[in-house]
C-alpha cells in the first residue's frame, strides 16, 4: 500500500491525484481510546500517571498497610512523615486524605504544594517563617470560607478572636495577588466546589473579597491599637496558634496540613539534598509539628531520609512511613483500576490479549514495574501505544515487532511479548 502510494505521489500531477480512500488506508491510526473501547472501557486506563488527576482514584485505591495510621485519629492528631519514591504512590495518599475530609466535617484539610518562590529564592531560604507564614495565611482562608459556607457564625467567636480575625485580613490577604488568592482557594479541601464558587462570587477581586468580608462579619468598625498590630505582627507563632484555636472554635476537631510535592519545584528538583534543605526548618521543628489541635502529613521523596534523619529527625515523635509495595498489592492496584474504568468487564491486562498470546502479562507488568505504580501504568501505556501504533486492525494485543519498536529501550518487558 505504502509503496504504491509513494509511487503516485512521485508521479504527481492533477491527473494522478489519490484518492481519500488511499490516504486513510495508508495512514490512519487506531486512537488508543478506541482501541480500548473494544474491551469496554469508558476512558483510557493508562492516560494519566498523577493521582491528583484521577477522578476514580478511590475506586481503585489500595492503601498501604500503615495508612490507617496516616490517616489518624482526628480528635487526636498526629503529625508524620511518609517517604516513597517518585511515582511510588505519595500524591494518591494525600489525594485520599482530601477525599476522607469531605465526608468526616471533624477536621479542616488543607494542602500545602504550591509555594511561594520569588525570584532569587534559593532552598536554605525556605524557614521556619517563611513556612508558616504560608501556612497561617491557609488557615486563614479557610475560616473565611467555613464562615461564608457553612452554618458556623462569627458570632461563637470570642471579641479576642475577632480582633484577630481582622487582624489577619488585612495583614494576610491586604495585598495578595489574585493568583494567590486562588491558589489558596484550591487548597481547602474539605469545601468542595463551595471554596471555587465563593471566589467566582465576587469575581475574583481580592480588594472586593477583603471589603465584603469585613463587612458581612461586622469587623470593619472594630478598631486595633497600633501597639496591639505592632505585638501582633511580630510573632508568627502567636498568630498560627490563634487561628488554630478560631478553626477549633468554629467546630473542627483539628487541623491536618498535607505537605506534598516538595521535590517538584524549580529549585529542589533532581536535588534530595535540596528538597531536605527547604523543607528541613518545617519537617524539624517538633513544636510546630506537636501542636495539640494540628498534625502535618509530609509526603516526601525517599531520597532525603539519610540527611532528614543527621539533621535532626525525630522518628519516635514524629514516625516515620516508608511505602514499599509488594507484587500481590500492585496486581491488585492494577486490577481494580481495569474494573474501574471498564464498569467490572475487565479484571487483567491478560484480558488483552490474543488467545495466542500465552503469557500472564498482568503478572510480567507488575514484576517489570519494580515496585512503582507509575511505572506499572506506563508499562500499559506503552503496550497499548506500541499495539496502535503497529497493528491497526488487530482487535486485541498481538506480539510487537520488537526490531522496529522504539519502546523497546523504555520498556524491556516489551521484548517478551
Amino acid at each position: 500500500m505504502r509503496r504504491n502510494l509513494a509511487r503516485q505521489l512521485k508521479a504527481g500531477g492533477r491527473s494522478n491525484r489519490i484518492p481519500p480512500r488511499v490516504l486513510t488506508e495508508a495512514f490512519r491510526l487506531m486512537p488508543a481510546s478506541q482501541f480500548l473501547a473494544q474491551f469496554g472501557f469508558t476512558e483510557d486506563p493508562f492516560q494519566s500517571t498523577n493521582a491528583g488527576d484521577e477522578p476514580l482514584l478511590e475506586h481503585y485505591f489500595v492503601p498501604p498497610p500503615y495508612f490507617a495510621s496516616v490517616l489518624g485519629d482526628t480528635s487526636r492528631p498526629k503529625s508524620n512523615v511518609v517517604l516513597a519514591p517518585r511515582g511510588g504512590g505519595k500524591t494518591a495518599q494525600r489525594v485520599m486524605i482530601e477525599k476522607h475530609s469531605n465526608s468526616d466535617p471533624s477536621f479542616m484539610c488543607i494542602t500545602y504544594d504550591t509555594f511561594d518562590l520569588p525570584e532569587g529564592f534559593k532552598p536554605e531560604d525556605a524557614t521556619w517563617a517563611y513556612h508558616i507564614a504560608q501556612v497561617n495565611r491557609l488557615l486563614l482562608m479557610a475560616i473565611l470560607v467555613t464562615l461564608e459556607t457553612s452554618d458556623a457564625s462569627i458570632d461563637s467567636l470570642t471579641e479576642q478572636q475577632k480582633r484577630f480575625l481582622k487582624f489577619g485580613i488585612e495583614r494576610y490577604l491586604g495585598t495578595l495577588s489574585a493568583a494567590d488568592f486562588q491558589i489558596a482557594v484550591d487548597s481547602l479541601k474539605n469545601f468542595g466546589d463551595r471554596a471555587r464558587d465563593l471566589w467566582k462570587q465576587y469575581g475574583g477581586v481580592v480588594a472586593v473579597i477583603v471589603t465584603a468580608a469585613m463587612h458581612k462579619f461586622g469587623l470593619g468598625d472594630l478598631r486595633l491599637p497600633a501597639d496591639m498590630i505592632k505585638s501582633l505582627d511580630e510573632s508568627l507563632r502567636y498568630q498560627f496558634k490563634m487561628f488554630l484555636g478560631i478553626i477549633t472554635t468554629l467546630g473542627f476537631k483539628s487541623t491536618y496540613v498535607l505537605v506534598d510535592r516538595v521535590d517538584e519545584l524549580s529549585v529542589t528538583s533532581k536535588n534530595a539534598e535540596a528538597v531536605e534543605t527547604f523543607i528541613d526548618a518545617l519537617i524539624t521543628d517538633l513544636p510546630t509539628l506537636e501542636e495539640q489541635t494540628i498534625a502535618f502529613k509530609f509526603f516526601l521523596w525517599d531520597q532525603i531520609e539519610s540527611s532528614y534523619l543527621a539533621r535532626g529527625a525525630r522518628a519516635d515523635r514524629v514516625p516515620i512511613f516508608k511505602l514499599n509495595w509488594q507484587i500481590g498489592e500492585l496486581s491488585r492496584m492494577l486490577s481494580e483500576r481495569l474494573k474501574a474504568y471498564s464498569r467490572e468487564a475487565i479484571k487483567s491486562i491478560n484480558d488483552l490479549l490474543c488467545r495466542d498470546i500465552d503469557i500472564d502479562l498482568h503478572m510480567l507488568v507488575c514484576y517489570f514495574a519494580t515496585g512503582s505504580p507509575r511505572d506499572m501504568i506506563r508499562i500499559c501505556q506503552a503496550i497499548v501505544a506500541e499495539q496502535t501504533r503497529m497493528r491497526v486492525d488487530d482487535p486485541c494485543v498481538t506480539r510487537i515487532d520488537m526490531a522496529r519498536s522504539p519502546s523497546v529501550q523504555q520498556h524491556a518487558l516489551l521484548r517478551v511479548i
